[in-house]
């Protein structure tokens, strides 16, 4: 079997997702949890995990595209911890399994193994703190082995393990500006504009300047108060 790409997943979706799917752009997420950004960016990055590591099931590729399509409908902005919020959110998600139950088929989905990753895939991250009998009886579920493989893809983050040089340019970005990283920026530096994928927002330790690394270039000294989120849409494709 010829292993799916994301341009052949995409290419093969409904227009009215494709809609629902790009909506997630807006739906900005904990940086605690999702460095990301936002959740088309997590979204793409799971996929791309479940393609890179399960892909000949096409059951954890749709769950993963599917996962967190429910956030805009209940994105919310917590007023204990100013953080996003989209609780429930799964329980949508999973109705959009149902909604377009015809094309995951027609991908060769299975629909009840989709539609259960989709709708448990928060309760998995609480299995810890379930009590024991009720943690025995999830864990008899049918489909909960599926439900585990998820869970190992379905983690906050741009960086894999192994991907260690982007994780340690993340980790010494300022605070500040760390949910940028892994999105287009835009800012001034050398009295001339700039625009690419954020990999670094910080002081540069060698000249003690301000500097962005975008698309693996690094460019200094920067105007800080000029950095921002490009208006553009991600790439979906390298």
């Amino acid at each position: 079997m010829t292993k799916m790409t994301l341009r052949q997943l995409y290419d093969n979706t409904p227009l009215e997702l494709k809609k629902i799917l790009f909506n997630q752009w807006q739906a900005k997420q904990n940086p605690k949890w999702h460095p990301e950004g936002n959740t088309l960016k997590h979204i793409i990055v799971v996929t791309k995990r479940a393609i890179d590591k399960f892909s000949n099931d096409i059951d954890l590729i749709l769950s993963a595209y599917f996962h967190d399509l429910g956030k805009m409908d209940t994105y919310a902005v917590s007023p204990k911890s100013g953080q996003p919020t989209a609780y429930g959110h799964e329980k949508i998600s999973a109705s959009l399994v149902d909604e377009f139950s015809s094309w995951i088929e027609s991908m060769g989905g299975d629909l009840d193994k989709i539609r259960y990753i989709v709708k448990n895939h928060m309760r998995h991250k609480n299995l810890d703190q379930m009590r024991d009998a009720k943690r025995e009886r999830f864990m008899d579920e049918p489909y909960f082995s599926d439900l585990e493989k998820f869970g190992t893809i379905d983690k906050g983050g741009l960086f894999e393990s192994m991907d260690m040089m982007s994780k340690n340019l993340y980790d010494r970005s300022d605070n500040d500006f760390q949910h940028m990283i892994g999105n287009r920026v835009e800012f001034e530096a050398r009295g001339k504009k700039w625009a690419g994928i954020a990999n670094f927002i910080g002081i540069n330790p060698l000249h003690n300047q301000f500097q962005v690394t975008v698309d693996r270039t690094p460019i200094w000294p920067v105007n800080p108060n000029t950095i921002k989120l490009s208006p553009m849409r991600p790439k979906m494709f390298p």
